[in-house]
């Protein structure tokens, strides 16, 4: 793995890139990991899915970028936008191509989808595909704004209990803990999107896609996520590209984070699809 340096918008950080192990496929893969964009690492990706993605030939570069609610989600969505330019206008230095997949997996989801719109409107060399798991294309639905019936079985979490783990500067690398309770006290409380800066129903992240056309999306998610619902991946497949969608029948949200026969499956789908 290259652990490369980089700054965008002030914000010194890191990227971390896995080759591609022989026969390159000449294609990039550019990751966003999920964590609700209040925790989470660009390192979260599990080591048997880099080694099918290297092993297939796809370069990988796995992305890091700045937490809520230290920013807005806003904020964020900046951020990203300008960091995947940087990708397009260096990825010859970086001895990769600019002919990328993005692959987001929950929040990451939703990076993946905003910033193809973004390229798009922007007139910047759109990704040739998609992979989206359990990801969400709208914030401003009753699942994220409610307390989550879920998130309400867990032990009880108060401000108090919380607050702590909030930087007063932007943080990119999270402690998983200390930041995992903040998410789970967002969503017992319905005070999610009020901690990524969303205090009014006009939500300007939400995408809207209207007179976009979008890549051959590939989705996967859980029939029975208890956090994101399997609902906004039907949505997405409805209206995005030539979309395919995976069905899990795990109670995970994260169903693929630990390797088994079901996800020696998923990515022999996955790489027959690409």
């Amino acid at each position: 793995m290259d652990t490369i340096d980089l700054e965008i918008g002030g914000f010194h950080h890191q990227v971390s890139l896995h080759r591609a192990m022989g026969n390159r496929a000449n294609k990039t893969i550019v990751y966003y990991h999920g964590g609700g964009f209040i925790f989470g690492s660009k390192d979260d990706l599990p080591i048997y899915a880099i080694k099918k993605l290297t092993n297939a030939g796809y370069d990988l570069i796995c992305m890091e970028y700045p937490k809520a609610p230290e920013l807005s989600l806003s904020q964020i969505c900046d951020f990203v936008e300008h960091q995947l330019i940087w990708y397009l206008n260096n990825h010859e230095k970086m001895s990769i191509s600019d002919d990328y997949i993005l692959f987001g997996r929950s929040a990451g989801g939703f990076l993946a989808l905003f910033l193809t719109k973004r390229m798009a409107m922007l007139q910047q060399k759109k990704p040739v595909k998609l992979i989206i798991f359990y990801g969400y294309e709208y914030l401003n639905v009753s699942e994220f704004i409610l307390p989550s019936e879920h998130y309400a079985t867990y032990p009880h979490l108060s401000w108090d209990d919380v607050k702590s783990s909030i930087e007063k500067q932007p943080v990119l690398n999270t402690s998983l803990l200390k930041r995992y309770l903040l998410y789970i006290y967002a969503r017992q409380t319905g005070n999610w999107l009020k901690l990524l800066g969303i205090h009014n129903s006009k939500l300007d992240t939400d995408i809207y896609v209207e007179g976009i056309e979008f890549p051959d999306t590939f989705l996967a998610a859980s029939f029975y996520d208890k956090d994101v619902s399997y609902q906004n991946s039907l949505e997405i497949k409805k209206k995005y590209g030539n979309s395919v969608l995976y069905t899990s029948w795990s109670n995970k949200h994260e169903f693929d984070q630990i390797e088994s026969d079901e996800t020696e499956q998923l990515y022999q789908t996955i790489l027959e699809w690409i």
